[in-house]
């Protein structure tokens, strides 16, 4: 059993508050626990997060999980992922008792709010991180989702740049004059079709147009004018490389190629 021991400070700071001592306990016989059927399914992608969080800044005594005895079997009712995450680094587990029932755990997980981007961006903002204030100031100047500039800023639209930005570890790797440009340029399309203007693969492929040197932005916004109907939305980032091309190539002696 283990006692959270408060610093002379902390004891100012709560002297006359009433002090209730909740018994945490630690074991490493992970065998004597046992998970709900009826839980939510274990998510090997959270499992490895609390992993590398652990070996990274390790406060389990802190985040200790929920159990109750149910047939002499001690039942994780909360943490489910933090004590898999404590058996495979081969780390103590830490635990309480609760009067939690197994059919509030489902009522209990749903009042939890998950952070989300916007969370994360006023953290580290509020932490003074210069790469999360770059990406406010494009937030500002440009009206794009905040999942589409963390890739265009990122330099990869790769899922593991939105992991980097929660773990505060965002950097802009993008020439950030590039970026600009980028942007800039691409709402001269907005009056042709607003929704291909903002979309993310869009985006992806007019970053690779505006580097190949056979590709000229104010002859393309040209034949856009020329041909409206062509600029359409498009699912699949082939299909956008594909439709620049015919539109541009029409009516032109030099043929670009996307591909």
């Amino acid at each position: 059993m283990s006692k959270y021991i408060l610093s002379n400070e902390q004891k100012d700071i709560v002297a006359g508050d009433e002090v209730k001592w909740i018994p945490v306990h630690k074991s490493t016989e992970y065998s004597k626990f046992y998970l709900f059927d009826s839980n939510r399914i274990v998510k090997r992608n959270k499992v490895s997060k609390i992993k590398k969080e652990i070996e990274n800044n390790d406060l389990s005594e802190e985040n200790f999980i929920k159990v109750d005895i149910i047939d002499g079997k001690l039942y994780i009712h909360d943490g489910q992922h933090r004590f898999i995450a404590w058996m495979e680094l081969e780390m103590p587990v830490y635990y309480i008792f609760s009067k939690m029932t197994k059919n509030a755990i489902g009522r209990f997980a749903s009042m939890q709010d998950k952070w989300t981007l916007e969370d994360f961006l006023h953290h580290y903002i509020m932490e003074n991180k210069h790469h999360y204030k770059v990406l406010t100031g494009f937030r500002k100047q440009y009206p794009y989702p905040i999942t589409t500039l963390i890739g265009l800023l990122g330099g990869s639209f790769h899922s593991s740049r939105l992991e980097e930005f929660r773990m505060g570890q965002f950097k802009a790797r993008e020439d950030l004059s590039f970026v600009h440009e980028v942007l800039s340029k691409v709402t001269d399309f907005k009056q042709y079709n607003d929704r291909v203007y903002r979309h993310r693969l869009f985006l992806q492929v007019y970053c690779d147009a505006l580097t190949n040197p056979d590709f000229d932005h104010d002859t393309f916004v040209h034949k856009i004018s020329l041909k409206p109907e062509e600029f359409i939305y498009c699912d699949k980032m082939n299909d956008y490389f594909r439709m620049i091309e015919n539109i541009y190539n029409h009516r032109s002696r030099v043929v670009l190629r996307m591909f």
